[in-house]
């Protein structure tokens, strides 16, 4: 009973991923520009109240700097950053950056954040073109490689995402995201060995990469490599104690390993990081009962229902609960009769409340 997580940045929302690396502090990193003109001086002040976090002032000076000097690019982009600093799926923010697009053709800092922006609002395919615009208008811009190749595995279009990344990483050699997704693609393909040497040497440039150690884990796991696995597992929580993937797959190897203590310590972990966790519940509830703590035991296979109330595990194993520990075939058979229903298939429960029943 060991829930599979994949864990994996690629597959969560790419608003998470992509956009805190430019929408939300990018201005920080505009330049101010040297001239006497007086739009540009607008602009230099505007970046000034952008990194005082005077937003709305910021936008108010881009906007004057604009009427002063209608094709000023740059004043264009920063003005969409900040729209959608203020309105997160603002079609408005996009339309300023393609305004300098239109002005500036070659501004690849300007292609990169519209596809940005164009990810949060879903649009993908001409997040895409964009993207790739970046890409060809500046071939060793990385960070717009990264942000395609995510949106090309969000999309499903693996090899794509698997060509992106190598890409990063031809420029970049040890950027952990691009070592980290081509590893987990790579390993879903079923390349372990390919996958293992690019976690190990994301392993070893990122030492704190909890995600790395805990993929590099489940391969060990799956090849038998029974003390390398738990040595990954434990590094991948060393790093991020709240890891809740490691913590099961770690409670599962120690379980299995007949240490209940050790597994018990990592169930706990998990459903005091988050008590919603109905599996880790139950197994804890199992350990539990295996070591005598039949209270606790009852309040865990309990607590398992109460989050999840169609659990076929947990009826069963209340069932066998109330039946072996407790003697209580009575209130077992309530647990047995909805295990039943729920499709459980054990031909002991089966006859047991057959028998009852007639």
């Amino acid at each position: 009973m060991k829930p599979l997580y994949p864990n994996h940045a690629g597959a969560v929302s790419l608003a998470i991923i992509i956009l805190p690396i430019i929408l939300i502090v990018s201005f920080f990193l505009f330049p101010q520009v040297s001239d006497a003109h007086t739009a540009r001086h607008l602009y230099n002040k505007a970046v000034d109240l952008a990194k005082e976090g005077n937003i709305v002032e910021a936008q108010h000076t881009l906007e004057q700097a604009i009427a002063d000097f209608p094709r000023f690019a740059e004043a264009h982009h920063l003005l969409g950053i900040l729209q959608f600093r203020e309105a997160s799926q603002s079609q408005q923010a996009v339309s300023s950056i393609q305004k300098a697009i239109t002005l500036n053709p070659n501004f690849a800092q300007a292609h990169y954040d519209v596809g940005l922006l164009l990810i949060a609002l879903e649009q993908f395919d001409r997040a895409s073109e964009a993207l790739r615009k970046a890409c060809s208008l500046y071939p060793r811009y990385w960070e717009a490689q990264l942000s395609l190749a995510k949106l090309y595995e969000h999309t499903q279009a693996y090899d794509h995402a698997k060509d992106g990344y190598q890409a990063v990483l031809a420029i970049n050699k040890n950027q952990p995201d691009a070592l980290y997704n081509l590893a987990y693609l790579t390993n879903q393909d079923g390349q372990a060995d390919q996958a293992r040497s690019l976690l190990l040497q994301l392993t070893q440039e990122h030492a704190d990469h909890a995600d790395g150690w805990h993929l590099l884990g489940r391969i060990a796991e799956r090849q038998h490599h029974i003390p390398e696995a738990i040595d990954a597992y434990q590094k991948a929580i060393t790093s991020q104690p709240d890891h809740i993937p490691a913590h099961y797959d770690l409670g599962a190897l120690y379980q299995f390993d007949n240490q209940p203590l050790k597994a018990m310590s990592h169930y706990g972990a998990i459903t005091r990081l988050d008590p919603r966790q109905a599996e880790a519940q139950l197994s804890l509830g199992v350990l539990l009962a295996g070591n005598g703590q039949l209270d606790e035991a009852e309040q865990a296979y309990l607590k398992a229902l109460e989050i999840k109330p169609q659990l076929v595990e947990a009826h069963y194993n209340l069932g066998t609960f109330y039946e072996f520990q407790r003697k209580d075939t009575t209130r077992a058979l309530t647990y047995y009769q909805e295990y039943l229903k729920l499709g459980g298939k054990d031909q002991r429960i089966q006859r047991l409340v057959t028998q009852v029943a007639s």
